[in-house]
């Protein structure tokens, strides 16, 4: 299946995607290593959320857990040791995150462990695709060090599910952007949506099409057109705003988009 665009969506490119095929690190670590991996149980996901909470890509959001566990298709394996859950690992989300490790958490030995058990011996697979930010982390470092590839495909298609949810988190991400004020307009352009923003302090005011929203909030100045776009926004908010930019698009829990 392909991914669909939806609504008011856009395709973001170049985020890192961990390729890894089933050779995997040995585990030296006995204090860390899971006792057993097994499916997520409803009483999981206090655990689960705990570990969430713990990564330094992440945005705390009411009902996050619960939101999750409603998602159809979706596989939860974790580790436990012997003080409870040590990691976990979801995978399958929509169309494009099929057969994708898209939420992940806890030691890296535990979420290598709940990946593994997806390519036990006993199933199909091949391999398996895991999502993860740029910088490298200690999972990523064990990935690339048992062989696996760094793969920079499109990430997903994306579309604003609530504009009104988005400024709320976008507050909650971006100390200062509650002075601006962003609402839908009728549209520059017939082939994608536009935006209004507004300073609430001083009046400045601007509008800029929904490819040049995402661009400035999340990185993407590398034509001349995209630069130009980021100079007329930054001209009108504040300087703590501009200077929290851009934000790492893979965060976890951002359910705006």
């Amino acid at each position: 299946r392909r991914p669909r665009r939806l609504g008011i969506g856009v395709a973001l490119r170049g985020e890192r995607t961990c390729a890894a095929t089933s050779k995997w690190p040995g585990s030296s670590d006995s204090a860390s290593a899971p006792v057993r991996v097994e499916a997520a149980r409803t009483a999981d996901w206090p655990q689960i959320e705990t570990l969430r909470q713990q990564r330094p890509c992440f945005v705390s959001l009411s009902n996050a857990s619960d939101r999750l566990a409603r998602i159809p298709d979706l596989e939860v394996r974790v580790a436990r040791g012997a003080h409870g859950v040590t990691g976990f690992a979801m995978r399958g989300r929509g169309d494009d995150f099929e057969g994708v490790v898209h939420e992940w958490g806890g030691g890296p030995r535990a979420v290598l462990a709940c990946c593994q058990s997806w390519l036990a011996p006993d199933t199909q697979e091949a391999g398996l695709l895991l999502l993860s930010p740029r910088a490298m982390s200690p999972l990523t470092g064990e990935l690339r060090r048992a062989g696996a590839r760094v793969v920079a495909n499109p990430l997903a298609w994306f579309q604003i599910a609530s504009l009104e949810s988005l400024c709320s988190d976008l507050a909650t991400l971006v100390p200062g952007f509650g002075e601006i004020a962003l609402s839908r307009c009728p549209g520059l352009d017939e082939r994608e949506p536009s935006f209004r923003l507004e300073h609430r302090e001083n009046g400045q005011s601007l509008e800029v099409a929904a490819s040049e929203l995402f661009g400035w909030l999340f990185g993407d100045s590398s034509e001349a057109a995209a630069r130009r776009a980021k100079a007329r926004i930054d001209s009108i908010v504040p300087d703590v705003v501009r200077n929290a930019l851009p934000l790492p698009f893979f965060v976890w829990g951002l359910e705006s988009i």
